[in-house]
């Protein structure tokens, strides 16, 4: 708009046109991470419904991530930040990580309906044991990211976009996590046991009691290949934890290799691209008439 209006005040004869235009490349690359986020958000939803089993388990987790999404572009309205590749790779890195709080809590929301616990009665338990650590583990990579926002010049005009992007979107998948998502399990996530469990004799279990049938309880609703993945998971698992002298020193290994791999990387500010064009300067000889050049 403000060349246009430039374009009025010229003199007769002179003509403004664009000498070194990027508009193009830049909004194919904000293109391409749009498309990206609107593919991952269709395969985290594919993979919830393989893992969950569940299509009333996998609706309610995967509702968070709309949700999150809708509030983030909110937050990003309300401080100023607009959609630029930064935010947007923001958002299409915290695609898959807004999920798993919600995956947490539904999980556990089931466990205890299969023990036999009403629905009140299993939200409560199952928020009860993950609360704690549902917080712990979201803000932890939120506090990560806290340091990017202070950075100053061209660095912090970078990374503090995708900072703020991935905190508020953390923020709000932990928030919906511990709120909505629990209100809709009600309606949405079924027993997936139909073994029926007095409550009051559910009450007088010991610790040990509880955990065994927990574990009976989560192991019943394994599918066969499912089961086969965590039986995998379980034997070698048990041989690493049989072996930590092996274990710590195959972790120094790759400690050292990923140091001495740091060293030889090279740095630059942006990594390389094809913006498909080239630049070609031309410099004329001292003297070269108007015409010439």
């Amino acid at each position: 708009a403000r060349v246009a209006e430039l374009r009025k005040t010229l003199p007769p004869g002179i003509k403004l046109t664009p000498y070194y235009d990027q508009s193009g490349l830049v909004r194919d690359s904000i293109s391409s991470v749009r498309d990206a986020i609107l593919i991952g958000l269709v395969l985290a939803s594919i993979v919830i419904v393989v893992f969950l089993r569940d299509w009333g388990s996998s609706a309610v987790a995967g509702m968070v991530i709309p949700i999150t999404i809708v509030i983030t572009f909110i937050v990003l309205k309300a401080i100023g930040e607009s959609f630029n590749l930064m935010t947007l790779g923001g958002l299409a890195a915290a695609v898959g990580l807004v999920i798993d709080d919600a995956i947490v809590v539904i999980e556990n929301i089931v466990l205890h309906r299969d023990l036999g616990q009403g629905r009140f009665q299993a939200i409560y338990s199952a928020l009860k044991e993950v609360t704690a650590p549902l917080i712990g583990s979201t803000v932890t990579p939120i506090v990560v990211f806290l340091p990017l926002v202070a950075i100053h010049g061209v660095y912090g005009t970078f990374f503090r976009a995708l900072a703020v992007t991935m905190g508020v979107s953390l923020f709000t998948s932990l928030a919906l996590a511990l709120t909505w998502t629990p209100n809709l399990s009600q309606y949405f996530v079924k027993r997936k046991s139909q073994h029926k469990v007095d409550e009051a004799a559910a009450a007088e279990w010991t610790d040990r009691e509880r955990l065994e049938r927990m574990i009976e309880a989560e192991e019943a609703s394994y599918g066969k290949r499912f089961h086969a993945v965590v039986n995998f998971y379980e034997r070698w698992l048990r041989r690493a934890l049989e072996r930590p002298l092996l274990l710590a020193g195959l972790s120094v290994v790759l400690i050292v290799v990923a140091y001495f791999c740091f060293k030889a990387l090279g740095s630059d500010l942006l990594p390389a691209m094809d913006e498909g064009g080239f630049i070609v300067d031309y410099i004329m000889p001292p003297g070269s008439s108007l015409a010439e050049t």
